[in-house]
């Protein structure tokens, strides 16, 4: 039997979903539109922002982005072999175009994603984290979500 849930606080994997793209393990966004019909993506720029938010800068601007804009539920993966660690992120996004949100998540986004938008094209994308599963067990869940 597993452990109750912690509350939500992201920050313990912080150092290892930031180095996702660095060590081979991209996470994976998955999505569905208002119609259910689902779509995965790799996102090499997610982060964990901060204690509530997983983040990521949206350059790609393809067909999944717009389910997202028309459900805006999803949940993120995050798989390292070596780690022995498999986690799925579940929440809510929220864009941001313009505004301090936007420019603090730029700032975090790992150089070898930046530069492929050296001019800041596309927008940050940040999702506030509902629950959090560690294998099959609910590690981290906010009361009442």
């Amino acid at each position: 039997m597993s452990e109750p849930a912690k509350p939500i606080n992201l920050l313990e994997w912080e150092e290892a979903v930031n180095k996702g793209l660095e060590e081979g393990s991209p996470c994976v966004l998955a999505s569905a539109d208002k119609d259910g019909c689902p779509d995965i993506a790799f996102k090499g720029s997610m982060m964990i922002f901060d204690g509530d938010h997983i983040a990521w800068w949206e350059r790609a601007l393809a067909e999944q982005i717009a389910q997202v804009a028309d459900n805006p539920n999803i949940v993120m993966l995050y798989r390292n072999g070596e780690r022995r660690l498999n986690l799925r992120f579940y929440g809510k996004a929220e864009f941001h175009k313009e505004g301090p949100m936007r420019d603090a998540i730029r700032a975090k986004v790992i150089p070898q994603e930046a530069a492929r938008t050296p001019n800041g094209e596309g927008f940050a994308v940040a999702v506030r984290v509902d629950r959090v599963r560690a294998n099959a067990n609910t590690v981290q869940e906010r009361p009442g979500a």
